[in-house]
């Protein structure tokens, strides 16, 4: 594939947010961060645009797609329960959770394609003193680091805020992620 090389021009605060992401190790390198966003950005485009397509098919319609092959790129850009994927949770207020960072997507798939968001859970690299249910360290290969779910940092995010896949729990982690929910909400 061609590659070519382009200079951009971003403000200070902007790239004081990418030297953060390049020093805690998310990213190798500027460049690399760089192209991920925007690499991200079209893929929540185009996500966005199978969204909208999608909530207005009706079951048999989809069914039909499927069976004609089309259901591939519809698979590609579902957002799926048990799913860890880097969200922007920009902006914040308070003591919510904040930046480019991996969540957990707990809704339900169904509810992901149609309504055009998501409802996910915060992960976080810090260590955390709060225990289960507050919290749940992920024994996951595929994230950066170290890391914990903060179950009681649950949001309901756009799925413009979502980017790419980094991996999935296990279906037992989720259930034990649920059942610290429901402790935290009296379920």
């Amino acid at each position: 594939m061609a590659s070519a090389k382009i200079a951009i021009t971003m403000d200070e605060r902007t790239l004081n947010r990418l030297d953060r992401l390049v020093k805690d190790r998310v990213f190798p390198n500027r460049s690399r961060a760089i192209q991920d966003a925007v690499e991200e950005k079209l893929e929540k485009l185009e996500r966005t645009r199978l969204a909208r397509e999608c909530a207005q098919l009706d079951p048999i319609m989809e069914k039909a797609m499927a069976e004609e092959g089309m259901g591939e790129e519809l698979e590609l850009w579902r957002i799926l329960r048990g799913e860890i994927r880097w969200a922007n949770l920009n902006p914040v207020e308070g003591k919510e959770q904040a930046d480019l960072r991996p969540v957990l997507i707990l809704s339900q798939d169904v509810f992901n394609e149609r309504s055009g968001t998501v409802i996910a859970m915060a992960i976080s690299s810090q260590s955390q003193r709060a225990g289960f249910p507050l919290t749940l360290e992920l024994d996951h290969n595929d994230l950066p680091k170290r890391s914990w779910v903060k179950i009681s940092q649950i949001r309901t995010l756009s799925i413009e805020r979502i980017g790419r896949k980094i991996g999935r729990v296990l279906p037992e982690e989720l259930a034990q992620i649920i059942e610290g929910l429901n402790e935290i909400v009296g379920g």
